[in-house]
């Protein structure tokens, strides 16, 4: 068995793109001006919640957590035993604050996935509050 990098994420309460509730696994780090944002399918859940629900999940994430499009980067992480953890980045295009379109692409395991474990191991893990994960509105 092959170490999970991601071990430790935190399940969000997000909508699918049916408007059904979903359980999303995410964790965020910080690198001087940039957050990199993963998202993972709960284990329960199956290995395609994300592919399916990226682009309406991605959007309430930046929402919710008032991510900057300018200074965030997304990705899925995928953990399978025999393999370890796997990476996808997402290319995200914006316009004026709205996801019009995406693509998706696998990291290669050698020169990319080794960034993404020094990533993780050098950046700050970024602290999210329950509300925002419940997405629970709090009156001020």
């Amino acid at each position: 068995m092959r170490m999970n990098l991601l071990s430790e994420m935190h399940s969000v309460q997000l909508r699918d793109r049916d408007g059904r509730s979903a359980n999303v696994d995410v964790k965020a780090f910080q690198e001087q001006d940039i957050t990199h944002v993963f998202l993972s399918d709960p284990p329960a859940v199956g290995a395609s919640s994300v592919a399916r629900n990226c682009a309406i999940y991605i959007t309430q994430l930046v929402e919710r957590f008032d991510f900057s499009i300018e200074h965030t980067q997304f990705y899925r992480h995928i953990y399978i035993p025999d393999n370890g953890s796997l990476f996808g980045h997402f290319n995200l295009t914006w316009e004026n604050e709205k996801l019009i379109d995406y693509t998706f692409s696998m990291l290669n395991v050698v020169d990319e996935g080794k960034k993404m474990h020094e990533l993780i191991g050098r950046s700050e893990s970024v602290v999210f509050s329950y509300s925002q994960m419940k997405n629970i509105s709090v009156a001020g």
